[in-house]
């Protein structure tokens, strides 16, 4: 779903998937990366760099 998202280029509908897969997986850090990479290349496509640069800076604190 969130890669169909990416394909319509929905940004809102991509973070708030992405952010229920956090509240429903809560403890499942390593595999919710793929999900973080996507929504980090979604914002990357659409040029919002500074929301790259979050993500990019949460995964790297939960590792």
């Amino acid at each position: 779903m969130l890669s169909a998202a990416r394909n319509y280029r929905l940004v809102a509908l991509s973070e708030k998937l992405y952010n229920r897969m956090r509240l429903l997986f809560p403890d499942e850090n390593f595999h919710l990366i793929s999900a973080s990479i996507l929504l980090s290349n979604i914002y990357s496509s659409l040029g919002y760099n500074q929301e790259v640069k979050e993500i990019r800076i949460e995964r790297i604190k939960q590792f």
